[in-house]
């Protein structure tokens, strides 16, 4: 839940044309190296194309007002997946941005984290344009990963006894729910809210999954640093940031 969280609501701390990607670790329970976002990435646009060449999501919104732009941002976020995942730069261990063994001024590794960086930012144009739409998804899709949260536990265990040699197919089964059971909790949840249509609310909550992709992508956690430690979590002392 804190992945998404931090992946959709803030903003990019890596300053542009460097590879200074790291930040202090959010919590000492966030546990990076459990996603590979390469391949999330890679299941997303997979996910995304079968959206984009179903019939049955055609008829469902080809009549909706900004059917056209919300197209045109599909589009576009399946030509950044593409883009990304065929960069020579992602590390195969970790599966994110390869910053190891003192490369860090590589040019294939710069260009790699200037295209995620161009995405989050088209992405956030595109969220602010639909500001309205963008707030109510953050809680809808968080209020859905909280109803699922009994089934990914009862999936997630068993999917590398299932999948031992490809870690690709049980990201693909988790991105499926993704696409399915969240997105339409979501569409029913925003449209019931905002009155948007659904092509509006679907682009919207796919260029929201993708800037926080990008997000973990362009960020290192330092786990020397830790921004709240655990043994603070529970008292009422104020914070104050600066």
């Amino acid at each position: 839940m804190i992945t998404d969280i931090l992946g959709f609501l803030t903003p990019v701390l890596r300053p542009v044309d460097t590879c200074i990607t790291f930040v202090p670790k959010a919590s000492g329970y966030l546990n990076p190296e459990a996603v590979s976002l390469k391949g999330s990435m890679k299941a997303f646009a997979n996910e995304l194309r079968g959206l984009l060449s179903s019939e049955e999501w055609y008829e469902r919104t080809k009549d909706s007002e900004g059917y056209l732009e919300s197209l045109a941002i599909l589009d576009s976020v399946l030509s950044r997946c593409v883009v990304c995942l065929n960069s020579s730069r992602w590390d195969r261990e970790l599966g994110r941005p390869s910053l190891r063994y003192g490369k860090y001024l590589g040019t294939d590794t710069l260009a790699l984290l200037e295209d995620l960086h161009e995405g989050w930012q088209e992405m956030m144009i595109y969220l602010s344009a639909n500001r309205t739409v963008a707030r109510r998804l953050v809680s809808s899709h968080l209020a859905s990963m909280v109803g699922l949260s009994a089934e990914f536990d009862r999936i997630q265990p068993h999917l590398p006894l299932r999948y031992p040699d490809n870690d690709a197919l049980a990201k693909s089964e988790l991105m499926h729910i993704y696409f399915t059971t969240c997105l339409d909790h979501c569409i029913e949840d925003v449209s019931r809210a905002t009155g948007r249509c659904t092509a509006v609310i679907a682009s919207c909550w796919v260029a929201m999954i993708f800037r926080a992709v990008c997000w973990h992508a362009l960020h290192n956690y330092d786990d020397r640093v830790v921004a709240v430690s655990p043994k603070y979590h529970d008292m009422n002392l104020p914070v104050y940031i600066c």
